[in-house]
């Protein structure tokens, strides 16, 4: 398993911040207001990282392209079971805590090409996958993942975000070909 980013520890608190807007409150209150973001702006592809996002979106009826997930929360088995449809290609990937592998980065890059919804089922830890989600996923695209205790932060892929996790990710350990053989930025 080639490993392409760590988390070294001075990342550690910047990325407990959201990476855009928090939007507070209990998932029902939470998904009615992403809702209304995606209604007004039909972005391209919806991707959620993260079991009780992933679940509440479906729950919540927001259609998804992509969905990474990892049957954990908050590192303990998820209390929550997300149930895959024979409209979704299931891949698999390993990416242990605290790390961005090779093979999960290319996941992510290959399900934004697909037309099927795609689930990324992790072995490991899928939090840090939601910097390559943002990165990779077109320009327009919402991606969602949890903000424990508070709500859901909803990020709009965009050349301004996509620069500012260029940047994080340039402050990780590891390879960072990826980056360069991307015409993302």
């Amino acid at each position: 398993m080639q490993l392409v980013f760590k988390l070294p520890e001075h990342l550690r608190n910047k990325l407990k911040k959201p990476l855009g807007q928090l939007i507070k409150g209990p998932p029902n209150i939470a998904f009615k207001i992403v809702k209304e973001i995606i209604k007004k702006l039909h972005p391209p592809k919806i991707i959620t990282v993260g079991d009780i996002v992933t679940y509440s979106a479906k729950k919540y009826h927001i259609p998804l392209s992509i969905a990474i997930i990892d049957q954990k929360t908050m590192r303990k088995e998820s209390s929550v079971k997300i149930d895959y449809t024979d409209k979704e290609t299931l891949v698999k990937v390993a990416n242990p805590p605290g790390t961005i592998t090779f093979n999960a980065w290319k996941a992510i890059e290959e399900a934004m090409l697909k037309r099927k919804d795609v689930i990324i089922l992790v072995d490991g830890e899928e939090d840090l996958l939601a910097l390559p989600a943002i990165y990779l996923a077109p320009e327009g695209s919402i991606i969602l993942y949890g903000q424990p205790h508070e709500g859901v932060v909803i990020v709009e892929s965009n050349q301004k975000t996509k620069e500012e996790i260029r940047k994080i990710l340039l402050e990780m350990e590891g390879s960072k070909s990826v980056l360069r053989n991307k015409n993302n930025l």
